[in-house]
């Protein structure tokens, strides 16, 4: 999940954060779901922003995975002071 978030363009310390998160939240299968969508491989690396990543689960049409995602986006991208990629709906 880090490396699709770091090729999506996300900062490592982001990137990791958000991955530790989901990986204690989520089960494997979801975790391999996610990491399969396309957004991560398709868009420039500088394109992607938190709010992308949490819309891009939308697809999966899994409540606990984008629920997960919201709140990891929220906790990681305020902890590490991420406020100008954080245009997240919550």
């Amino acid at each position: 999940m880090r490396a699709a978030f770091l090729d999506a363009g996300l900062p490592a310390p982001l990137a990791r954060c958000m991955a530790e998160r989901l990986a204690d939240g989520l089960s494997y299968r979801q975790m391999w779901r996610l990491g399969g969508l396309s957004e991560f491989r398709d868009r420039g690396a500088e394109q992607m922003s938190l709010a992308d990543v949490v819309e891009a689960t939308r697809g999966l049409r899994d409540r606990e995975v984008q629920t997960i995602a919201r709140r990891s986006a929220a906790v990681c991208g305020l902890a590490l002071g991420y406020r100008s990629r954080l245009s997240i709906d919550l």
